[in-house]
Order: C-alpha cells, then structure tokens, then sequence
C-alpha cells in the first residue's frame, strides 16, 4: 500500500503496524481503508517500540491513540446481523478473522465486494444505548430523576 500499485479499499486486521508513519504513506483513497482488531488479540498490541510503523487502530473507547493513524474506519469484531438477516458472531482471536459467518469475514468480505455501505461499524462500548426494560420492570430514569412506571 505504500507503492504505487493501485489499492481501491484496504481492510488490515491483526496487524501490529502498517510499516507507515503517517496515512499519507499509504496509497488508498481518502475513505476507503478499514481496520478491524479484537478485544482477546494481543499481536496488534505487540509493537511497543513503533518498528512496524504506527497502528492502524483507534483505542478501545473509539478514539484515535496517540500512535495511530487517522483516516482509517474502524470496523466491528462482535456479535452482529448482516444485510441478509442472518447472525454474524464475535471474534475474540488472533485466528478468527476469517472464521465463516464472523462480523469480521462478513465486514472484509463487504469491502472486497466494494460494498463497504454494507459494513458493521465499531461502536465504543460507552457509545451503546442500554437495553431495553424487561417488561413489567420500571424504565430507568435519567441520573438524579425518579424511575417510571412500566406501561401497562
């Protein structure tokens, strides 16, 4: 990527660097390079030193590290349901990007196609909403304010 061979779409996942020190180094399109890193891998942690560049993964709240390169969308390893419907499950190591019927494989395979409108995005953990009430259980009240009722 760091050649002029052309690269449309770019997706690096488990990686501990891209050999690159700025997104400027890579040659893909604004917009159109993904990275997906799961909760359980170590390697992408591995290069402490920066010998493989900086990384390609944001930190695990969703926000740029310090050492990261900009530009990249990060792309879900969790739990998930694709296009079709059908229910996409979690990566958690270094070897099961490419397991069939993953959120990984499904998000790579999404931008191979050229379909990266189809991907799952990363969300941060303190991003999600929380889940619903339990029926018959009261509706949880914002900070400082008293529950409600549930709805009958």
């Amino acid at each position: 990527m760091q050649h002029d061979t052309p690269v449309n779409d770019a997706v690096v996942f488990g990686s501990p660097g891209l050999g690159a020190n700025s997104r400027a180094d890579l040659k893909v399109p604004e917009g159109h390079m993904f990275s997906a890193w799961s909760d359980q891998d170590p390697v992408p942690s591995l290069d402490v030193a920066n010998h493989f560049g900086a990384s390609p993964y944001d930190d695990a709240q969703g926000r740029i590290a310090s050492d990261s390169l900009d530009g990249i969308h990060r792309l879900s390893t969790e739990n998930a349901v694709g296009v079709d419907g059908q229910p996409l499950h979690v990566t958690h190591e270094h070897g099961q990007y490419l397991e069939g019927k993953s959120t990984s494989q499904y998000n790579m395979a999404s931008v191979v196609a050229g379909r990266p409108d189809l991907k799952v995005s990363y969300i941060p953990p303190d991003s999600l909403p929380s889940p619903p009430p339990t029926p018959g259980q009261p509706i949880p009240a914002p900070p400082g304010r008293v529950p409600q009722p549930p709805p009958r």
